[in-house]
């Protein structure tokens, strides 16, 4: 028996050495997992200011109406006198070496005379 102590105590010695061996034969930097090749999960933090929200604007509706009727009113009828056409006066005229104005220099105060006497009395000669 005291053999049978010995032996237990010769192989807990051993799975203890074993277990001591173990922290200084660690690598580092090696991952052991169960995955399908993803990434890990990150989630940023919110910020603390937010931007506001886009203004949305609707331009008003177009709405097409027929245009507003036109009316026309008649011509205006205007009243006028007919055109008067006066003959100008007689001009005096160059003749003979004197002027000839048919005597309306003087306003006939001497009358309707026969001034150049040819039988007719100078009013009727233009």
């Amino acid at each position: 028996m005291k053999q049978a102590i010995r032996k237990t105590l010769a192989v807990a010695a051993l799975g203890l050495a074993g277990l001591a061996a173990t922290g200084a034969a660690h690598a580092g930097g090696v991952n052991w997992h169960i995955g399908i090749n993803l990434p890990g999960i990150f989630y940023p933090a919110p910020p603390v200011v937010y931007a506001p929200p886009p203004v949305v604007y609707a331009p008003p509706p177009v709405v097409y109406a027929p245009p507003p009727p036109v009316y026309y009113r008649p011509a205006p009828i205007v009243y006028q006198p007919a055109p008067v056409y006066v003959q100008p006066a007689p001009r005096g005229y160059w003749r003979e070496g004197r002027w000839h104005d048919h005597g309306r220099r003087d306003g006939y105060r001497d009358g309707y005379r026969d001034r150049n006497g040819d039988g007719r009395p100078d009013r009727y000669r233009y």
